[in-house]
């Protein structure tokens, strides 16, 4: 019950989004069920099924050993003592009818769970990965269908048969019913689908498999939303004037000019600034520049403390006093100057340009993996200047580290002694941890999936 209810456990998101289930309005081709049944409520009964398989598995094998050991000891028993235990074991269950009854419902209970898996199986076929498609192939609809149809109804006959014979009570429809189920798998389920796709679809594959490619294309559009799209002919062989260009080419700064890698590139070596600066990734997004909304191109300035000279690596500095990256680099996609470089709209330390960053501190991102201490007698590190500028942290985060008991407990979290020792930790400190916004998100919100790449937004001056 403890193992099985942990694996039952594990599908309590399957299991949410099943009793919140909506229909999406649109329907599949082949089964014609509504595409939310494929999203909600199939997996579900596939656990169920699962689920209920493994039980009926693990239950006959321990009736079987029970019965085997209560059939021995009663042989024993009754003929006093024996010298062959082991054969009066193999005959227990022969000779108890109760048993057999007992072993065909549980046989019959299996088969018809097999059964229900050959008919579920039938949807699965919607997600087959084809050579030429995802789904449902000629060979799909017209052999595996059938074959798994045809295996729901042997399998069907053959449980129905099992539970007979807990009243029959007799071991040969057991076995039968299990030969007929493996023959019928081996010929309608493998070898029938191989021979239609060798001497029938192979041979003239284009052909075959045109009517289920355009469901394909269909529905891919659909899921696009790419139905109802607008298509026309373009004259080539009109040539256009210079006016016509000027006309239909007016948003060329649409155009991608940029590709990602050798951007990074630029914004390290103009932007930077210092070495302790780093871009990890540009991102694309759009904002308004110039009163037009545009697509860009943006990386944030994070603060690698590994960069920093080595004699500058103290505990002080790198928990304390170097905390946090500034401000962020963007540049429209097809912004070029005339030496060739980006055409940064926003740029440099402290940030100007377009969009307006008032808030340019970064404290979570993809590179703080130190944990930051802030509110401490230490000001922090703000940015460089003539004289670096300093400041200290303003936000509503981090968890209060001011009293002994939680410098105790931080200390063992960090496996850092200095948290216990040092002077600059006053009653107001608090400790700012899981800073890598990837894991960071996952943490406040595990029931969730996360793109791989997060990415920066600027918004209401914020980052």
């Amino acid at each position: 019950s403890f193992f099985f209810g942990l694996a039952g456990g594990s599908m309590w998101d399957e299991l949410l989004r099943w009793q919140n289930a909506v229909a999406f309005g649109k329907t599949d081709p082949i089964f014609g069920m509504d595409i939310g049944f494929y999203f909600f409520t199939l997996p579900v009964i596939e656990f169920a099924r699962g689920w209920l398989l493994a039980a009926v598995v693990i239950i006959t094998i321990g009736a079987i050993a029970i019965y085997t050991l209560r059939g021995a000891v009663s042989v024993v028993t009754e003929a006093g003592a024996r010298e062959d235990v082991a054969a009066a074991a193999r005959s227990a269950i022969s000779l108890a009818r109760p048993a057999r009854a007992h072993l065909s419902i549980l046989g019959g209970l299996f088969l018809g769970l097999i059964a229900a898996g050959y008919y579920l199986d039938r949807y699965d076929l919607l997600f087959r990965e084809e050579s030429v498609l995802t789904g449902l192939g000629y060979t799909s609809v017209n052999a595996r269908l059938v074959a798994l149809s045809v295996l729901t109804v042997i399998v069907g006959i053959a449980a129905l048969a099992t539970l007979a014979n807990a009243f029959l009570r007799t071991l040969w429809v057991l076995a039968g019913s299990v030969a007929v189920w493996v023959i019928a798998g081996i010929l309608v389920g493998g070898i029938y689908p191989g021979l239609v796709q060798t001497f029938i679809v192979a041979p003239d594959q284009l052909n075959q498999e045109r009517p289920y490619l355009e469901l394909n294309i269909a529905a891919t559009r659909e899921a696009y939303n790419l139905a109802g799209a607008e298509e026309s002919l373009v004259d080539v062989a009109n040539t256009p004037t210079a006016a016509d260009a000027r006309q239909d080419l007016t948003d060329t700064q649409s155009i991608r000019l940029w590709d990602y890698r050798p951007l990074m590139d630029a914004y390290q070596q103009l932007q930077a600034l210092r070495q302790y600066y780093r871009f990890v990734d540009v991102d694309i997004d759009r904002y308004t520049i110039g009163g037009t909304e545009r697509p860009t191109m943006m990386a944030a300035r994070e603060l690698d403390t590994t960069a920093l000279p080595r004699e500058a690596r103290t505990w002080l500095n790198t928990h304390l006093f170097f905390t946090h990256g500034f401000g962020a680099v963007l540049n429209t996609m097809g912004s070029v100057t005339t030496e060739g470089l980006p055409g940064l709209s926003l740029l440099d330390i402290p940030p100007r340009g377009t969009p307006t960053l008032e808030q340019p501190r970064i404290y979570y991102g993809e590179l703080t993996r130190d944990y930051a201490i802030v509110g401490t007698t230490q000001n922090e590190f703000d940015y460089p200047a003539e004289a670096d500028q300093q400041t200290r942290f303003s936000g509503g985060g981090g968890v209060g580290i001011g009293g002994l008991w939680d410098r105790l407990l931080f200390a063992l979290r960090f496996g850092d002694f200095n948290l216990l020792i040092s002077q600059q930790i006053g009653a107001e400190s608090r400790v700012l941890m899981n800073r890598v916004i990837s894991e960071r998100v996952r943490l406040v919100a595990p029931f969730l999936r996360f793109d791989a790449d997060p990415y920066l937004v600027i918004s209401q001056g914020k980052l």
